[in-house]
């Protein structure tokens, strides 16, 4: 037990979690991952006490790079890019439902087109920020979805295969992936 009520188990280094390492913290957060001058930074995984959870990258403390985050109460999962803890850049959220969106965020809120697919894959409609603008082609919505992801994701034609590709990798204090 450390003296502000959390535990933590794993690699030190100076008097710092570094390294992995798991730590547990009164209010009910768990994270689980690689530590870097006792912060979270590299891979690892958060759970939080509303039953939310997150794995990917971490700088500094803060969700940045790949993540995937999971919304417990309604089932939506969200994977794509963040920068300083809030979603920024390309992502796909789906939906309980199963319905799929390839959107753009900037400061964690949706902006400019997106693409919506049926649960099935077969039918997409445009999107402006949140809002249904009209049915796309297939090919339309193909093009459109390359264009929002970039160069930072691929996501392939079943919509469920996504294949990161890193702008920078951060520095890393092991190679190791869980």
């Amino acid at each position: 037990k450390l003296h502000d009520g959390s535990s933590y188990e794993g690699n030190w280094k100076n008097d710092q979690y570094d390294g992995y390492g798991v730590r547990k913290f009164p209010n009910g957060y768990i994270y689980a991952g690689m530590f870097q001058n006792g912060r979270f930074y590299g891979h690892g995984r958060c759970d939080f006490p509303n039953g939310d959870s997150y794995e990917g990258d971490w700088i500094d403390g803060l969700m940045e790079g790949l993540g995937k985050y999971i919304h417990k109460v309604n089932g939506d999962i969200y994977e794509g890019m963040y920068l300083a803890g809030k979603r920024d850049g390309p992502g796909r959220y789906r939906h309980r439902n199963r319905r799929t969106d390839i959107v753009h965020y900037v400061n964690n809120k949706r902006m400019g087109e997106g693409v919506r697919w049926s649960k099935d894959g077969k039918k997409a409609w445009l999107l402006q920020g949140k809002e249904v603008m009209g049915k796309l082609s297939k090919e339309s919505a193909i093009k459109l979805q390359d264009k929002i992801c970039g160069s930072h994701i691929k996501i392939l034609e079943d919509n469920l295969t996504l294949i990161y590709r890193p702008v920078h990798t951060p520095p890393r204090t092991s190679t190791t992936r869980y």
